[in-house]
């Protein structure tokens, strides 16, 4: 007997253990934020939120919150295989902090994915 899978079944968790940092500061557009991790995390990718200092709690552009895990200054670029950062006002002021910068860089340099969303183009 053949069995059939459908595929979603054959696509399940196709980024299991995948370690992705998420960038957040005031005013991010709330839906280019969560709904990539949400997804993100759906398919098992471990993503970790990064803001101005760690265990602060960031509002969106239409009031929901994320709290940081990490400070811009401690995350590592070789500790993740990708980046995220939305949308909204919070790029023009992640863009100000030259950690953030460098932490771009370095992931470019090493080739891994780097995800903007809208005026996350900012930050370069």
């Amino acid at each position: 007997m053949i069995e059939f899978k459908s595929t979603r079944e054959l696509d399940y968790m196709r980024l299991q253990g995948t370690k992705i940092i998420s960038l957040e500061h005031y005013e991010f557009e709330d839906l280019e934020l969560w709904y990539p991790i949400y997804r993100l995390r759906e398919e098992g990718a471990i993503v970790h939120l990064a803001g101005e200092e760690a265990g602060k709690e960031y509002i969106g552009e239409y009031g929901v919150p994320a709290q940081s895990e990490y400070a811009y200054g401690d995350v590592k670029a070789d500790n993740f295989d990708a980046i995220l950062v939305p949308g909204g006002w919070a790029p023009d002021k992640i863009r100000r902090f030259p950690n953030v910068i460098s932490l771009i860089q370095k992931m470019n340099a090493s080739e891994k994915v780097i995800g903007q969303i809208c005026h996350a183009g900012w930050v370069k």
